[in-house]
Parts: structure tokens; C-alpha cells; sequence
């Protein structure tokens, strides 16, 4: 794979923290699945799993995401939270 596909933990398994940063980078999610090696459907679980709210956003998170240069409003999509909720988020984790 010639494009950007950044290094992770070394661990196989997709989490949804991952997914975000493959996805700001423009990975497709059929590469994703090629990548990690599983079916289509375990994609959609995970993003369904973030829809519900069962996948917490945490400052953990957050650092993560950063390191890797998704920008505040890719997060705030990803994560269906709106800019100032994380603002005052970002605020109160320093």
C-alpha cells in the first residue's frame, strides 16, 4: 500500500480510534477491511457501536487522535459531537 497508513500498537484488531485516523487520511473502508482482514460488516458495527454512544470519547482519545494530526472538526464528526462540547472538553483535560 503506497499511500499513508500509519503505524499503530503493532495489534491486529480495529478499535474505533483507528478507524477515525485511517478514514481522515482517505482510506477507503473496503481497503480498511483488506488491511485488517475481516469482512465488511464488522465495520459497520463499529461505527454503529460510535452511533450509539457505547464507544466513549475520552482526553485518551483525544491526545491519540491528535498525534496523529485529525483536525477538531473531522473528531466532532466522527464522534456526533458538536465543536464547542469539544473546546470545553479540550479546556477542562489541561
Amino acid at each position: 500500500m503506497t499511500e499513508f497508513t500509519p503505524f499503530f500498537d503493532g495489534s491486529n484488531q480495529l478499535n474505533y480510534r483507528k478507524f477515525v485516523i485511517l478514514r481522515f487520511y482517505g482510506v477507503s473502508k473496503r481497503k480498511i477491511c483488506k488491511m485488517y482482514n475481516f469482512a465488511y460488516f464488522r465495520i459497520l458495527e463499529v461505527c454503529e457501536m460510535a452511533k450509539k454512544n457505547d464507544y466513549r470519547f475520552t482526553y485518551k482519545d483525544y491526545k491519540f487522535l491528535k498525534q496523529y494530526g485529525v483536525s477538531n472538526t473531522f473528531i466532532c464528526k466522527m464522534y456526533h459531537i458538536s465543536i464547542e462540547d469539544l473546546e470545553f472538553f479540550e479546556v477542562m483535560n489541561r
